[in-house]
């Protein structure tokens, strides 16, 4: 196996993505999937994933097939022996990624991101090239990252990095997800107060005095996510989402919405109040007006840089909980115009 510097591929050969199975993971990579489709319109994309984000990639036009990560002993015959990946492209950064890289690289593959060979245990190098030095770059957060790369970035957001690191250069595709619409009255305003870590979560009372001001207003509010219980076992937040249906200040819509059934009444509400989520990636996708909440720093790399998009951060030092009431209300009343 070699490192991918941007080549054409052996003719029928096929293409794997190994992807973290998270929704943010998964919709920042789009704008590199719709890229590598475009420059190899004739080879087959695989992509590793889960099943969170499985009602995407059963439906993107861009994924010829997915696979949970965790199935990869069950690849169909004709791919698992024929071993004819021509890149392998590893999103991530964990040693079980590289690994899976590994397995699914042949002699001739090539392969961007980390790759550990089974049979020596060795990890592939970085090419020594400024994109090769990018992808070993361990501070893609570092505020001086475009400073770093002058001749590669145009914006520090993680979904370019992705697509410099696999050698594309000139302008890159916004990220796009598969949306439907939805045969139901979309509220207003959408709000999801999940997040994967407590860190990122805003406070009870200040997500109720929000509710309380916006339905006061005459806005009506609804929760989207997964069900309940998937919620409470997955992520953190959910009492406040409870809370706000059991006090009627929103609508619950968690759990009975598809992804893309998702996508589609983001489309259709007014504007998205969200923590650094996934939620938040999908709100961006569609260019629905999206108000973010991220801790301090992390709105370099992950908010998509998008006109659409408001991130709202803490002061240095402190955290997302510190975010007043009035900051998020007051970006919100601009995202809906009404400021």
């Amino acid at each position: 196996m070699r490192r991918y510097q941007g080549e054409d591929l052996a003719q029928g050969s096929r293409i794997a993505i190994i992807g973290n199975d998270t929704l943010g993971n998964y919709v920042v990579s789009t704008p590199l999937m719709t890229l590598l489709r475009s420059r190899h319109p004739g080879h087959k994309l695989d992509l590793y994933s889960g099943p969170i984000t499985q009602d995407f990639w059963e439906v993107d036009n861009r994924v010829d097939f997915g696979l949970q990560t965790s199935d990869v002993l069950q690849l169909p015959a004709s791919i698992r022996s024929a071993k004819r990946y021509g890149l392998v492209v590893n999103l991530e950064d964990e040693e079980w990624a590289a690994k899976l890289a590994g397995t699914l690289c042949s002699a001739d593959s090539a392969v961007v991101g980390r790759c550990i060979s089974l049979s020596t245990g060795e990890e592939l190098p970085f090419a020594d090239d400024e994109a090769g030095h990018l992808a070993g770059d361990r501070n893609w957060m570092s505020p001086d990252l475009m400073a770093r790369y002058p001749s590669l970035l145009s914006t520090p957001f993680i979904g370019e990095i992705l697509c410099r690191t696999a050698y594309f250069t000139g302008e890159i595709p916004q990220c796009h997800v598969p949306y439907r619409d939805v045969r139901i009255s979309v509220p207003d305003i959408l709000i999801s107060t999940c997040a994967s870590q407590r860190e990122k979560l805003w406070t009870p009372s200040k997500w109720i005095d929000f509710a309380r001001q916006f339905k006061q207003l005459g806005f009506s509010l609804g929760i989207i996510g997964a069900s309940p219980d998937v919620q409470r076992r997955r992520w953190k937040g959910s009492e406040v989402e409870d809370q706000l249906v059991l006090d009627r200040y929103a609508t619950d819509l968690r759990g009975s919405l598809t992804l893309p059934e998702v996508a589609g009444a983001l489309i259709r509400s007014r504007v998205c109040v969200t923590l650094d989520s996934g939620i938040l990636h999908v709100a961006g996708a569609v260019n629905t007006q999206t108000v973010g909440l991220y801790r301090y720093g992390y709105s370099t790399l992950w908010a998509p840089p998008f006109s659409s998009v408001f991130p709202i951060e803490p002061s240095e030092g402190e955290s997302v909980a510190s975010i007043s009431s009035d900051q998020i209300i007051y970006g919100t009343l601009a995202a809906l115009g009404q400021r």
